[in-house]
């Protein structure tokens, strides 16, 4: 989702205003049978895929078939759907308990998904060790601002 944010530059003594595209960000609250998750900053799109990729990441589920259903929900007076809500799959009271377990009392942002974590041993549990290096060469690497 993209707003529009009117700019004013200057050349010499000139000055010109004109209208650029400058990406949207707002806070998603992430709801599993009712219970809130966390909240991530977020560019608005896609949050049914958001939801589930975290859900998946924090062991929540495991397969698409623990969902029953993802979607948006409406809370007053915002109704501007920055909650969704995934519904477990029934038979699911071990994911409801990992969901409260991946709780994050902190404030998480979209970035890499470390902030917000409980603690560093929670962090451990959900990562899998790095066991090979990995090596980009430069000139890959120097590519990538053009590409």
């Amino acid at each position: 989702m993209k707003g529009f944010e009117t700019r004013t530059t200057r050349h010499g003594s000139e000055q010109h205003a004109r209208d650029e595209q400058v990406a949207v960000e707002e806070p998603l609250e992430i709801r599993v049978d009712g219970a809130t998750i966390t909240v991530t900053m977020r560019t608005p799109g896609h949050d049914q895929e958001l939801a589930t990729g975290f859900l998946f990441s924090e062991r929540v589920i495991e397969h698409r078939d623990d969902l029953r259903a993802v979607g948006h929900i409406d809370v007053a007076p915002e109704r501007y759907h920055n909650v969704i809500e995934a519904r477990l799959a029934t038979g699911m009271a071990d994911a409801v308990q990992r969901a409260h377990e991946a709780s994050r009392n902190l404030y998480a942002t979209s970035a890499c998904g470390i902030c917000g974590t409980a603690s560093l041993e929670r962090l451990r549990q959900i990562s899998a060790p790095i066991t090979k290096r990995l090596t980009i060469p430069d000139a890959v690497l120097f590519a990538m601002p053009d590409t």
